[in-house]
């Protein structure tokens, strides 16, 4: 039944895995650059994205469904794979300096995500994204309050 496939996506794999190839594939790339550009420094929940994604494709029907539980699932799939690519091109941003040399795409990508980590303040010493959220976060937290007691006594 056609009527069940979704007709839009924002990602296209050719691989059931996320790699250099995908995020650098032509339609990826332009979408990972922009995603970043805004979001690179706090990338947003799957709540946020699947919100965004099930109202762009109930307004603007990039889907055939009439039924909202439709665009629901669509856009859970789309929002982990959205977030995935960027997660994994942070990841390659923090993990080698002179990853993917001879990658324009690649090395366009970092130079966003460094900007943006620059611009909000976020980048550490050893040019890696300092966490805003989760154990990384905390265990900061954590570290600036005993900076603190310390500096005080």
């Amino acid at each position: 039944d056609t009527r069940k496939v979704p007709r839009f996506q924002f990602i296209l794999f050719d691989k059931p895995r996320i790699t250099s190839r995908e995020v650098e594939a032509d339609g990826n790339f332009e979408l990972m650059l922009d995603f970043l550009a805004s979001f690179a420094h706090d990338i947003p929940s799957p709540n946020d994205v699947e919100d965004a994604l099930i109202w762009a494709s109930t307004k603007y029907k990039l889907n055939p469904w009439k039924e909202l539980p439709m665009h629901q699932a669509w856009a859970q799939t789309e929002s982990g794979v959205i977030r995935s690519c960027a997660a994994y091109c942070i990841d390659r941003f923090q993990r080698y300096a002179a990853s993917r040399k001879g990658h324009p795409r690649m090395d366009e990508l970092r130079s966003v995500i460094y900007t943006k980590l620059k611009e909000e303040n976020l980048l550490s010493p050893e040019g890696k994204k300092i966490p805003t959220r989760g154990r990384g976060a905390a265990r900061l937290k954590q570290e600036e309050a005993a900076y603190r007691a310390m500096k005080l006594a």
